[in-house]
């Protein structure tokens, strides 16, 4: 058994795409991120289901999901012969089911009781990131950002970190130390394929893009969805499920296309909208991580928008892509129970960096 180490963190992520838990281990003790174990968990059709339709069973969807994830650590601890007494903390992001920060009253809504994380696995669980730098006049995310900024950052390199979960973001991080990081969610990233291929082909993703692949692009449907007043908007800006879905989608007379042509369209809307966020700025290298690397036909299509600038995997940077977001919430907890502030005000727009999050105790375990 390794021995204890207190600069271990444990890092969860549910994100936007539905499709269950990345856990991972990371050890800080260098004060830089060293992977110790990764794993994924994927969720039940059901749990899915769950989700996506929550409502006045809410309180017990909370539970379940807690209850989901302490099992998903217990193991993953289990699987690499780690003690949760050698981990000093967990950054549980939880499951998103509502981010409105424009509302009258701001919030942002993730579900995973972080009391039964930190009663069920006995360490110390940090959860509720958002809502602080909501608080403090930010829009809540991204909130990976800072993160990429302190693990990738280069001196001699202007970088773009792309990440395409359900929603898409980027980072822009420049090589001069005093020029501001900057974050935003550029918009829809797998979640309108992956319902539309749910509702066409009950499947639960197109693989390898290969149903939009054989669609085509239709400029008409294509240059509606363009107009949409979110991608226009100006920095900072964050966006959910609760916008980009099967109900976006409906506005736009989907009845006189072909569903692959529409398949095709939404691709095309993605890669747009990533490729025009990154050029406005002066990038030598962009990384791309989160599920939409997947999408063979996605990624073939932003390489060549993207040219001559190279599109490299975070894995070339020594992080799994599935996996980075967990990395990041591994450190975001380090720096919540460290009294350290894990926004970025210049991607977010709060007002000051915030200590986010709230801390649970870890329940002692004899």
């Amino acid at each position: 058994m390794p021995k204890i180490n207190k600069e271990i963190y444990i890092g969860v992520m549910s994100g936007t795409s539905l499709d269950g838990v990345d856990v991972a281990i990371v050890d800080f003790s260098a004060d830089k991120v060293k992977v110790v174990g990764v794993k994924f968990y994927p969720y039940s059709k059901k749990l899915k289901d769950k989700i996506k339709n929550f409502g006045v069973d809410t309180c017990e969807l909370n539970t379940e999901l807690g209850v989901l994830y302490a099992n998903c650590i217990n193991n993953c601890l289990a699987q690499y012969n780690i003690a949760n007494k050698q981990v000093r903390g967990i950054g549980l992001h939880g499951q998103t089911v509502a981010h409105q920060p424009h509302a009258k009253y701001p919030y942002s809504r993730q579900l995973g009781s972080a009391s039964v994380v930190a009663h069920k696995t006995g360490i110390t669980t940090v959860a509720d990131f958002r809502n602080m730098d909501i608080c403090a006049g930010g829009e809540g995310a991204p909130l990976v950002p800072a993160f990429h900024s302190w693990v990738f950052k280069q001196s001699d390199k202007n970088l773009a970190v792309l990440n395409i979960g359900g929603i898409a973001n980027i980072t822009i991080i420049p090589s001069a130390d005093k020029s501001k990081v900057l974050g935003f969610d550029t918009g829809p990233g797998n979640c309108l394929s992956d319902d539309w291929t749910g509702k066409n082909l009950n499947k639960s993703y197109d693989r390898n893009g290969l149903w939009a692949k054989s669609g085509k692009v239709n400029l008409t449907l294509l240059n509606a969805m363009l107009k949409d007043e979110y991608f226009s908007r100006s920095e900072p800006k964050s966006t959910g499920r609760e916008y980009f879905n099967l109900d976006w989608l409906a506005r736009f007379s989907l009845g006189d296309y072909n569903p692959e042509d529409i398949q095709a369209t939404v691709l095309e809307l993605v890669a747009i909208i990533i490729v025009d966020a990154i050029k406005k700025y002066p990038i030598d290298e962009a990384l791309i991580c989160g599920g939409g690397i997947h999408n063979k036909f996605l990624f073939e299509k932003l390489e060549d928008k993207l040219q001559p600038l190279s599109l490299l995997s975070t894995a070339s940077k020594g992080i799994d892509p599935d996996m980075v977001e967990a990395v990041a919430f591994a450190w975001l907890a380090r720096q919540t129970i460290n009294s350290k502030p894990g926004n970025l005000p210049s991607v977010t727009g709060a007002r000051k960096p915030v200590i986010l999050g709230a801390i649970y105790q870890g329940a002692i375990i004899e």
